[in-house]
């Protein structure tokens, strides 16, 4: 969706720019539509510079200690019955494994 956002806003600014010079408008007015795009095409860039700086990775829980996996990585298993994994309270019975 970003992507396609992205696309538009160029499309449109490319066809706004064309349109202004084909209208064979004074110097003065393309030179003028030129530097207030260039200076929306600035803002807009420095706007997204900052949010992608503070948005960070996305994490599940980040006060949790269970729950401090990545959302890009693949998670290890976190069943109780994984090997190495410690129980918190003593197993009911032993589970039949075929």
């Amino acid at each position: 969706m970003k992507a396609l956002q992205e696309r538009l806003a160029v499309t449109l600014t490319v066809a706004f720019v064309a349109y202004a010079l084909v209208l064979q408008t004074p110097p003065d007015a393309a030179l003028l539509t030129t530097a207030v795009m260039l200076a929306a095409a600035f803002a807009l860039g420095a706007r997204y510079l900052a949010v992608g700086i503070t948005a960070g990775e996305l994490r599940v829980g980040a006060r949790s200690r269970a729950h401090r996996e990545v959302l890009s990585s693949i998670i290890e298993p976190q069943h109780p019955n994984t090997a190495g994994r410690p129980r918190t309270r003593a197993p009911a019975r032993a589970e039949a494994t075929a």
